[in-house]
């Protein structure tokens, strides 16, 4: 199990869509997702080592604002979602993804 990936907007919109995932909101409506450019900054990559998609980001992220350098789902009450980078210390919720079957990994 790791962290989890987003390939697409539809995965982003059918994520967003599952009232088990908003009901985990805490305060805040992001969840943690498995990426980051805490290796090489603005560099975004997947711990699972997929491609990183660059149409996911919501407006004007990423932003880096303080040093970010995690990724979260960013499901807001309206407006857009997708992916935002963020502070690695914050507290959310986080969505884990199992490796395929006969994957090795």
């Amino acid at each position: 199990w790791s962290l989890a990936a987003v390939r697409d907007q539809a995965e982003v919109d059918y994520l967003a869509a599952q009232a088990d995932i908003q009901d985990a909101f805490t305060g805040a409506p992001f969840i943690w997702l498995g990426g980051s450019d805490a290796a090489v900054e603005g560099t975004f990559v997947w711990d699972n080592g997929e491609p990183f998609p660059d149409d996911l980001w919501v407006p004007n992220q990423p932003d880096n604002n303080g040093d970010e350098d995690c990724v979260d789902l960013w499901l807001p009450t309206s407006g857009i979602v997708g992916i935002n980078d963020d502070l690695c210390t914050r507290t959310f919720p986080y969505l884990c993804e199992r490796p395929p079957p006969g994957s090795g990994r």
